[in-house]
C-alpha cells in the first residue's frame, strides 16, 4: 500500500492529470506515493488537505529521530 500526495500547484495551466515529466511525479512514482490532483477553490477538498498536512507536521515534531536517516 504507498502513501498519498495531495496538490493543485505542479501543473501547466489547464492540465489536471500528474503529466510524468515533472520531477514531484518521479519522486512519488519511485516511492509508491499516488500523486492525485485536487481541484483549485474547493473548500471541503483544501481543508481535508490542510488538515491532513497539520496532523503531519504534529507527528514529525513529536517523533525522536535517532539519526538525519531516519
Amino acid at each position: 500500500m504507498g502513501y498519498k500526495a495531495f496538490t493543485d500547484r505542479i501543473t501547466v495551466v489547464g492540465s489536471r492529470q500528474p503529466t510524468g515529466a515533472h520531477l514531484l511525479d518521479q519522486l512519488c512514482s519511485r516511492h509508491d506515493i499516488d500523486h492525485r490532483l485536487i481541484p483549485i477553490r474547493r473548500l471541503p477538498t483544501n481543508g481535508m488537505v490542510e488538515r491532513f498536512n497539520g496532523r503531519i507536521a504534529e507527528v514529525l515534531a513529536t517523533t525522536r529521530f535517532k539519526s538525519a536517516e531516519d
